[in-house]
């Protein structure tokens, strides 16, 4: 069902073609995640769900910390129109005695204009082990994890 589809935030999930995370590794300790929202999907919903799983894969790589080395925001605007000015032209046309017969019909309809925002978030982290925990702002991979999964209720 389309409506069910397309009526809801993204969800927590591996990225498809309603929006979702994915991630690169770009060193053995360094991976870039992203997580890309739907139309229904907000922008704070979208940083919280790129930090989780970037909780999420700190633990699975066997590491308890990360810090954010680059973080980026940003939301893609499409305008999509449904409706509007059309004609439509019927008839026929007999060359025989230079007659040429047509009835037109042209149908004027107000265009619906929707605006359709689709934030995404994209984080650079580094992880670290229990025992390597650097100095400055430094986030719990197992903590936020637990208190992200809590406020989604996932």
């Amino acid at each position: 069902m389309i409506v069910g589809l397309i009526g809801c935030a993204t969800t927590y999930q591996s990225v498809s073609h309603t929006g979702g995370f994915s991630e690169t590794q770009l060193g053995e300790n360094m991976w870039r995640i992203s997580f890309q929202g739907n139309g229904y999907t907000s922008e704070d919903r979208t940083a919280d769900f790129a930090l989780l799983r970037s909780a999420e894969l700190t633990l699975i790589q066997g590491y308890r910390y990360f810090i954010i080395i680059d973080g980026s925001q940003s939301t893609q605007t499409n305008i999509a129109t449904i409706g509007g000015n059309t004609s439509r032209t019927y008839g026929s046309a007999n060359t025989i005695g230079n007659t040429t017969t047509f009835n037109a019909t042209t149908i004027n309809t107000t265009p619906n204009i929707y605006m359709i925002r689709k934030p995404s978030a994209t984080n650079t982290i580094l992880m670290y082990k229990e025992d390597e925990k650097p100095e400055g702002i430094v986030y719990d991979a197992e903590f936020l994890d637990s208190s992200l999964r809590s406020k989604y209720e996932l």
